[in-house]
Formats: structure tokens, C-alpha cells, sequence
């Protein structure tokens, strides 16, 4: 139909900022009118986030099930602004259901598995017995303390300080200088690599390591399966590696 898409995430992945979405779709929305098309990408928004599609006003929404709200993968939804709007969105996939309507376009697409999409009530059902703002409740408390644990003990700082920019289950925090292994002095996306992979291998800590804007941060998550010793567990093995041997130092592979 010719016309453009802006395209934001709600929470950002890399850098685990929360986007201020309504004010993004608002901006999208002064040229609406006539050519451009807002898309809010929910990927880490769906479970630590409450969601109002209503109040954010997105031409298009989409999310998945099996990042924060657990369901099997292969599970994601997308919510259009109008019915109108339905009738000009039409899937990659043509199938049988080609010109029977939008549900019927996107709900048959060759080969698909549904088993993830029988899923969802029974994670939903699990979700209302626990508590969504309960479970919210908890991870981000857990992820601001972990924040504040580590930040202390590293003595270093947070990517976003901005309390605008937080408040979901995701964070990151800076590495020392000395953290930066395997590849030299300097951080680079080598570094954080290479620390990454010493975390897992050595430690048995999963823990995305990110090289930004010259600095290496981890990226913490929490959920309800998490407790503070994981992040005690990662703040001590961060501090063994101030007199570690260097992972470019060929006497140190050996005892990975």
C-alpha cells in the first residue's frame, strides 16, 4: 500500500533499556495520517511488563510466549490497531486461507506446529494462580538488588541510571577494567566473547556479556526460578579473575 514502518522494541535486548513506547507511537502517529506505520516489538515486554494495547496505541504489536512468560517456543502473537488495518496485513506465508479473512490467513501456514499455541492457556492458567504482578514484583526487585550487589562490589557503574529507562527483569551492569580477558587490555565484542565463554565453562554461569560503547557490562535477568545466591555466585567468580591467569595465556587453557 506504500506505505513506511517505524519499528521500536519496548525493551531493548542488547542494552535491556524500557523504551518509552507511548510517546514513540505518539511521534509515529503525526505522520500517520498518510504513510508511516508504528510496529512496537514486545519480545522482553510480554511477562515483565503490564501491557495495555489500548494505551499504547501501536498499528502493530507483536510478542512471543517462551521468553518470560515460559510457554514452549514457537509461540507469539501480533495485535492490530483496527480492523481496517487487518484487512491490509497479510502473511509471508499464503496457505489455504488465502482471502478467507486475517485469522484465517495467519492461522494456516503449511507445516506449523500447533502444539506451543494448545500451550498457552495451561501458562496462563499458571500465571493467574500465581500472580502476574507478583511474579513482576519479585524479578525486578531481584534484578535491582542484584544491581546494587554488584555494583558495589565491582565498584563500577549501571548502563541506564535513569529510573524511566528500568524496571523490568533485565539490567546491565559494568565490568571491572580488569575483567577484559583473552583478547588483550583493551574491551572489545572479542572480550566480552571470550569472558562469556569462561563464566560457562569455568563458573557454570550463563550470562550474556556485552561490549558497549568501549565497556564490557554483564546483561542481568531474573525470574521466579532465580534467587540472590546466583548473583553472589557471579559477583565472586568477576572478582577471582582480578588474579587469574589470562585466557591468551597458554598455561591457562589447560585448566578450563
Amino acid at each position: 500500500h506504500g506505505w513506511c514502518l517505524s519499528v521500536f522494541d519496548h525493551i531493548t535486548s542488547n542494552t535491556a533499556l524500557v523504551l518509552p513506547v507511548v510517546e514513540l507511537v505518539s511521534l509515529g502517529r503525526r505522520r500517520r495520517g498518510s504513510d508511516v506505520r508504528v510496529l512496537v516489538d514486545g519480545a522482553h515486554a510480554v511477562g515483565t511488563l503490564p501491557l495495555d494495547m489500548g494505551q499504547i496505541d501501536a498499528d502493530f504489536y507483536v510478542g512471543n510466549m517462551h521468553k518470560w512468560l515460559c510457554n514452549p517456543k514457537g509461540c507469539a502473537f501480533l495485535a492490530v490497531r483496527s480492523a481496517e488495518l487487518c484487512r491490509e496485513t497479510r502473511p509471508l506465508v499464503i496457505s489455504h486461507g488465502f482471502g478467507s479473512g486475517f485469522t484465517s490467513e495467519f492461522v494456516w501456514s503449511g507445516l506449523r506446529d500447533y502444539g506451543p499455541f494448545l500451550t498457552v492457556a495451561a501458562t496462563l492458567s499458571f500465571w493467574e494462580s500465581q500472580g502476574p504482578e507478583r511474579i513482576r514484583k519479585y524479578i525486578v526487585e531481584l534484578v535491582e538488588w542484584a544491581v546494587k550487589l554488584l555494583r558495589d562490589a565491582w565498584q563500577t557503574g549501571r548502563l541506564a541510571e535513569d529510573p524511566e529507562l528500568q524496571g523490568c527483569a533485565m539490567a546491565l551492569v559494568e565490568l571491572p577494567a580488569w575483567a577484559s580477558v583473552g583478547r588483550g587490555d583493551t574491551p572489545s565484542f572479542e572480550a566480552a566473547q571470550a569472558l562469556q565463554t569462561l563464566l560457562h565453562e569455568r563458573h557454570r554461569i550463563e550470562v550474556p556479556v556485552k561490549h558497549i560503547a568501549g565497556k564490557l557490562y554483564v546483561r542481568l535477568s531474573a525470574h521466579i526460578y532465580n534467587e540472590r545466591r546466583d548473583y553472589e555466585v557471579l559477583r565472586d567468580a568477576v572478582l577471582g579473575l582480578a588474579g587469574s591467569k589470562r585466557l591468551d595465556d597458554p598455561s591457562s587453557k589447560s585448566k578450563l
